[in-house]
């Protein structure tokens, strides 16, 4: 993959990006669903309108994503947003969860999914799948160097 695949254009914003956990692609002991979203990276995402408690434990929005494995296109799905309180169980989390099942079964911990929004619609996202056995992956590396999550500085 060529880092100019993920720059900033008249479609998409510039990218930002996240290492995935174990957590995120299902094989951590709590087979979790979809991609946790730290505090950091949740102002890229819609805000959402509503608050969470015991009896409301979650608040989403629905959201569409074109899925790709490097370069290669997979699907455009309806996924989701979310914030989740656990009925104040445990500590509270963002998510992108639901339809992303083609990205899911391929990633592994140490991969990096790299996101963008649309400059067309704020509810639309490309997330791209960078394996971290792919040479776009090691084009990454320098640029991420040890964060877990953040923007994507790669327009130079």
């Amino acid at each position: 993959m060529k880092p100019d695949h993920l720059n900033s254009s008249a479609e998409w914003d510039a990218p930002f990006f996240k290492v995935l956990a174990k957590n995120d692609t299902g094989a951590g002991k709590g087979h979790q669903a979809g991609v946790l979203i730290p505090k950091a990276l949740r102002p890229y995402f819609p805000v959402l309108n509503g608050s969470t408690s015991s009896s409301n434990p979650t608040i989403d929005q629905r959201v569409k994503a074109a899925l790709y494995d490097g370069e290669r296109f997979l699907s455009v799905v309806d996924t989701r947003y979310q914030y989740q309180s656990w009925h104040d169980t445990r500590s509270h989390e963002a998510r992108l969860t639901d339809q992303l099942g083609p990205i899911h079964k391929i990633a592994q911990a140490g991969d990096v999914l790299v996101m963008q929004k649309s400059n067309r619609d704020p509810d639309h996202f490309k997330l791209t799948l960078v394996k971290k056995t792919s040479t776009g992956f090691h084009t990454l590396r320098p640029i991420i160097g040890r964060r877990r999550w953040g923007p994507l500085n790669i327009e130079r």
